[in-house]
């Protein structure tokens, strides 16, 4: 990246260091998922590493910013519990998505606004 300007090395570098840090909350107590995302963002960006073209580095900063984002809203951990439910941990920003996502059914709706009314640490389904 030594032919790239500033302000767009300091984007690529916001931009993963943000994807790390969203990896880290949407995985948390998941070693092996904590794992196998770490490695594959640091192989994509190693991959792409010495790209100079103004719009391959664009559209791989519009990617990188993509990822973050759906990681963030739309993955949820769930951990089977004693009774064989499924115990969901939704965070704010997973509910935020589902109020607003336009296909969302009535009943996920209706799920997410109940859940919305309780705290977002572990909810049984």
């Amino acid at each position: 990246m030594s032919k790239v300007n500033a302000s767009t090395r300091l984007l690529v570098l916001s931009g993963y260091r943000r994807l790390m840090r969203t990896r880290s909350v949407v995985f948390q107590d998941h070693d092996e998922a904590l794992r196998a995302s770490r490695i594959k963002i640091r192989e994509e960006i190693a991959k792409n590493i010495n790209e100079t073209e103004p719009l391959k580095l664009e559209k791989l900063i519009k990617g990188l910013n993509e990822v973050e984002e759906m990681l963030r809203n739309n993955v949820v951990q769930s951990k089977r519990n004693e009774r064989g439910n499924f115990e969901v941990k939704m965070r704010p920003e997973n509910l935020n998505s589902m109020q607003s996502e336009p296909n969302v059914t009535l009943k996920e709706a209706s799920l997410a606004e109940k859940l919305g009314k309780c705290s977002t640490t572990n909810k049984t389904l």
